[in-house]
């Protein structure tokens, strides 16, 4: 008897083994510690408080690049990612997982890019044989917003390798900084004669009210997007996803919780409006014509 109950037992746990299945979060990044720091924590309790107890364990994939996530996501092998409107609007026209949410990240619900360019630039036919700092090509507010529009413009684009390098009289050159500080600096000293910032960084950093930004103004400015978007897959079904949402609101609800802390000080989540999601399809509808160019 006590062999036959050492059985049962062994194979209870084999088959509930078998069949448990990981709560998978998805997002691109370089930092696996701070990445799964970030996600892991408002997952389980997102999870435990949604009841959604056929999910024993929450999984983080941290993904090299935007390309290895869509095709995770695909593959259906995610359940939640959170990601930029550019990322947003791909994996929300090319997958079965949808936007729901824009995610206040620190605080911001939406933010745009700004064109901080020398006096010397007052129409966008100006930037022809001129540089225009960016932060790197995968940066939502720090470049493709303003790539965007200057290929809406139909200006034609040429790419530096480095400051060094001789620009294109009849291109508007672009060259990266990799990041936004070397961008102000750069911009700041005359080494480039315009630089993309995120709407929140200009403000932030009050660049235009800095000494040496006397011989500078903003150019541009775009929409704003959604700062940070939640998107769940439908394998999830509409019901528990309705869950997950409602848990996330209730997090919210309870102030600065430490698992909304460590989700990047964000305290608050929103509803997609109309206005949003026609923002993310403009995304796409462009994203499809460059590449067909």
């Amino acid at each position: 008897m006590l062999i036959r109950f050492i059985s049962l037992v062994v194979l209870w746990i084999f088959f509930s083994s078998a069949w448990a299945e990981p709560f998978v979060v998805a997002r691109v990044g370089n930092n696996t510690k701070k990445v799964v720091d970030s996600l892991k924590p408002v997952a389980e309790t997102v999870i435990e408080q949604a009841g959604l107890s056929q999910f024993d364990r929450v999984e983080v994939k941290v993904m090299p690049n935007l390309d290895a996530l869509l095709a995770e996501v695909k593959a259906g092998k995610v359940h939640w990612v959170s990601e930029s409107a550019y990322a947003a609007a791909l994996i929300h026209s090319e997958s079965d997982m949808k936007a729901y949410l824009r995610r206040h990240k620190k605080g911001v619900a939406s933010y745009g890019s700004v064109l901080l360019s020398n006096d010397q630039i007052n129409d966008w036919a100006d930037l022809l044989g001129k540089s225009i700092t960016a932060e790197d090509n995968g940066s939502f507010s720090g470049y493709f917003l303003v790539y965007r529009q200057l290929r809406e413009q139909g200006l034609p684009i040429n790419f530096l390798s480095g400051l060094r390098d001789t620009k294109s009289a009849d291109h508007v050159n672009i060259v990266f900084s990799s990041d936004e500080e070397n961008s102000w600096a750069w911009l700041s000293r005359g080494l480039t004669d315009s630089a993309i910032f995120s709407s929140t960084d200009v403000e932030d950093e009050g660049y235009l009210q800095q000494p040496q930004a006397a011989h500078l103004k903003r150019f541009w400015q775009s929409p704003d997007y959604p700062r940070a978007v939640e998107l769940f897959s439908q394998q999830l079904g509409e019901e528990n996803i309705g869950k997950i949402i409602s848990a996330l609101y209730a997090l919210a609800a309870e102030g600065e919780h430490p698992v909304l802390k460590a989700y990047e000080k964000s305290y608050q989540f929103d509803e997609l409006n109309a206005d949003d999601y026609q923002n993310l399809k403009s995304i796409y509808d462009f994203v499809l014509t460059d590449r067909a160019e």
